[in-house]
């Protein structure tokens, strides 16, 4: 897992080197929804019996009019290493670092109803405001809260949810019952 760490780093640093951070952050976004949306290219480039150089040209056939060359060199060192099983989490790990670069944090948010774009912005305006960065949100449909939020954000977690209430109250009941005996 360390080469993960490696090879995101190495790449980001390349990305601030070329003043491309933006670009290189949007290419890899859309490398990595090409990658989430075909399973089937995925299993090739595991495939033990499908060469390094076959895998480099299906990816270069793929991306190469689509993404800056870096990338090319990317995953022509990640297949030579032999590690296509990280090509995902290495891109993740670089676009960690992107966000990280530029101050911003993802925050899941749980919520039993969906948010309509003015609460999200809201919440958005909030959380900045507590985190000190720009704030992504991932909102999960989570219908068992039945009221409220439940947010982790940088390893923080706030929970207003009307389940999270329900068991604070039942707790003190119990202390409370424990203690009158």
């Amino acid at each position: 897992m360390v080469k993960l760490g490696v090879y995101s780093q190495a790449f980001f640093e390349v990305a601030l080197e070329k003043n491309a951070v933006d670009q290189y952050q949007k290419e890899a976004t859309f490398v990595l929804s090409v990658l989430n949306e075909n399973p089937d290219l995925i299993q090739l480039l595991l495939h033990p019996k499908v060469s390094v150089e076959q895998k480099f040209n299906l990816l270069k056939e793929l991306f190469e009019d689509k993404v800056a060359g870096d990338f090319l060199g990317l995953f022509n060192t990640i297949l030579a290493k032999r590690r296509e099983v990280a090509l995902t989490g290495i891109l993740h790990g670089f676009l960690e670092a992107v966000q990280e670069f530029k101050t911003i944090t993802t925050a899941k948010v749980f919520t039993p109803i969906t948010l309509n774009k003015e609460q999200q912005e809201k919440l958005k305006e909030k959380l900045r405001g507590v985190l000190k960065k720009q704030v992504q949100l991932e909102i999960v449909i989570e219908p068992k809260l039945v009221a409220g939020l439940k947010i982790i954000a940088d390893g923080a977690v706030i929970d207003t949810s009307f389940t999270k209430q329900m068991a604070e109250i039942r707790n003190n009941m119990h202390k409370e019952v424990i203690n009158a005996t």
